[in-house]
């Protein structure tokens, strides 16, 4: 909970003694949409950590929630409650953090006049006193809803309100309805621009002043999600949010972008001098075509870091079955482990720019799957991947054995038991193949 107090420390320099400021008007939004509060932060720093606050009302009480549930840890704070999560990195995970969140309080019977305020800042930036990720939202509970009534930066009514119609817009619907042909226009500029990375997957349809985002030619919340930030972004580029850091942060981006395009060259270059076999087609599948490769083959891969794995996979009884690399994901490498201490596949991945991690994986015979995995990023995927099957879930604090158990329970509290797994590099890749089929369908949620 150390990053609960540095946060808090940080809103409240940002807001200094001014104090946050009174809206014209109470704003209610309902306690199960309080991750859509937060989503405005995370439309301008995707990073930004939250705390909530809690404090009964005079003669109250807070209920007893189970707060272990969603993984969040909770302190006693001058008569409040502070409710925190461990930092992830995962840029969707946090935001799911919080719907979890609301979820539990709308369920909770708050009493009225429950206060609740949500705060947030980016770790690390506590020199930055100016950063737009220090925000603060405050209020308190009536009937089922929290009526905001301050708020940190200085933000009028009607902003907020159209703020969190955008926000809402990612939950609820498959295209963004703008202001004006012309706010529509910039919007696709933008989006073109700052999600480059998307590639033929991520397009954009505009009709007068409606924008459809697509991800391979299907609504998703994913696609939503993005494209409401850049519109986010260009519908308040003068305020009163300060977004004037964030061109920087694009330039740096697309520089990264860059980089990771020459990792993929000088990856498949590598793979020809260093892996005998390396290029084999072994599957073609949906989502392209899965070759052979190397671990080796990486930069910062070393044969003992290999061995050490494989060392440690065998200790829990599983044995590799070879190295794969994907052409729908040509920065990542894995290598695919198959025993009796997993119904699937356990897998060693590695990316171009050094991460090194573990991954295990069930596919269930309801055409649904499990991934339990160490990479902190593993938590950014799609929020409504969940609903077409692809249950994620990211532990980086755990070792082998303990991530095992953890997978085999995740796999024993689902409906459908785990498919046949061939104990090949092909069974792999076609594994991979099915998840990533499955995780780009398409759907409304």
């Amino acid at each position: 909970m150390s990053d609960a107090r540095a946060i808090i420390a940080a809103v409240s320099a940002a807001v200094g003694e001014e104090g946050p400021t009174l809206l014209e008007g109470e704003l209610a939004v309902e306690l199960g949409h309080l991750h859509r509060l937060y989503r405005i932060v995370w439309f301008i720093d995707d990073g930004a950590e939250p705390v909530l606050r809690l404090v009964a009302p005079k003669g109250g009480a807070l209920p007893e929630l189970d707060w272990a549930s969603i993984d969040a840890e909770t302190m006693d704070d001058e008569g409040g409650l502070l409710v925190a999560w461990d930092e992830t990195g995962g840029q969707w995970e946090t935001l799911r953090r919080l719907e979890d969140a609301g979820t539990l309080l709308a369920r909770g019977g708050l009493e009225n006049e429950t206060a609740i305020a949500l705060m947030t800042a980016s770790i690390g930036d506590d020199d930055e006193p100016d950063d737009p990720a220090r925000q603060l939202y405050g209020g308190t509970v009536r009937d089922g809803r929290w009526h905001i009534g301050h708020v940190f930066p200085k933000i009028g009514r009607p902003d907020l309100e159209r703020a969190l119609a955008l926000s809402a817009a990612v939950d609820e619907a498959d295209e963004l309805e703008l202001a004006s042909v012309e706010e529509a226009e910039r919007v696709v500029a933008r989006a073109e621009s700052e999600l480059a990375f998307g590639g033929d997957q991520l397009t954009f349809e505009r009709e007068g002043s409606v924008v459809r985002p697509r991800w391979d030619g299907e609504p998703t919340r994913m696609a939503m999600g993005l494209v409401a930030t850049s519109a986010f972004r260009a519908v308040f580029e003068d305020g009163p949010w300060d977004l004037s850091g964030l061109e920087e942060e694009d330039e740096a981006m697309d520089a990264a972008m860059q980089q990771l395009q020459q990792g993929i060259q000088t990856l498949a270059t590598a793979f020809q001098q260093k892996a005998p076999g390396a290029g084999r087609e072994v599957h073609r599948g949906e989502r392209g075509r899965y070759l052979a490769g190397s671990l080796v083959a990486l930069p910062h891969v070393t044969a003992d870091d290999v061995v050490a794995s494989d060392a440690e996979m065998a200790a829990q009884g599983l044995a590799p079955i070879g190295d794969l690399i994907c052409e729908a994901a040509g920065n990542a490498v894995v290598r695919g482990y198959v025993g009796d201490a997993v119904a699937g596949y356990g897998v060693i991945m590695a990316t171009t720019e050094g991460l090194y991690a573990t991954e295990l994986y069930t596919a269930l015979d309801d055409r649904t799957s499990v991934t339990t995995s160490t990479n902190p990023g593993a938590a950014d995927i799609d929020p409504s991947a969940g609903k077409r099957g692809c249950f994620l879930v990211a532990r980086p604090e755990l070792e082998l054995e303990e991530l095992l158990e953890a997978h085999r329970k995740a796999v024993k509290g689902k409906t459908g038991k785990p498919a046949a797994a061939p104990p090949t590099l092909e069974g792999l890749a076609t594994a991979i193949d099915e998840f990533l089929t499955r995780f780009t369908s398409g759907g409304v949620v």
